[in-house]
């Protein structure tokens, strides 16, 4: 994975996805046990890996699942701390539709395939509540919903 530290400060290289239900009307989060907010599921890109092939590998890794269509939707330059770190984290996050709908069924939140990580469905319409990381991704998931899939480059410095 592109992950390295030097000294107090951490780069990533990593890859989202932003997987709706039939009815856009709930979003796929991932979080894990000791830690109070959510992000959207997908990894880090491995060295020599595109971020496509790397969100299909992580899809299939964590939820075992596969890709039918995904499409760019923003890639980010974010900057912030976690764990006494300063990240600096190039994230791409892609609309992906999923080949099958056996994740729509789950109505609790589930251990993926690796079982460090939870997943669970939530409600767009109760997205002010979500504890969700970056919280700028809240905007973007609302707007992914109402069909706005226009590509977008953003700067987010911050925890917030």
């Amino acid at each position: 994975m592109i992950s390295f530290d030097v000294d107090n400060n951490k780069f990533n290289f990593r890859v989202s996805a932003l997987i709706f239900d039939g009815e856009n009307s709930r979003f796929l989060t991932n979080t894990r046990d000791g830690i109070d907010f959510c992000v959207l599921p997908g990894g880090r890109v491995e060295m020599g890996e595109d971020t496509a092939t790397a969100l299909r590998r992580e899809l299939c890794e964590e939820l075992d699942v596969e890709i039918k269509d995904m499409a760019l939707k923003t890639m980010t330059e974010n900057f912030f701390q976690f764990s006494n770190k300063n990240y600096h984290e190039l994230q791409y996050v892609y609309v992906v539709t999923l080949k099958e709908k056996t994740l729509e069924k789950r109505t609790q939140k589930f251990k993926g395939v690796e079982n460090s990580d939870w997943f669970e469905w939530r409600e767009i319409s109760d997205i002010d509540n979500v504890n969700f990381t970056p919280a700028y991704l809240k905007k973007i998931i609302l707007e992914v919903a109402s069909g706005n899939l226009d590509i977008r480059h953003i700067i987010h410095r911050g925890n917030g």
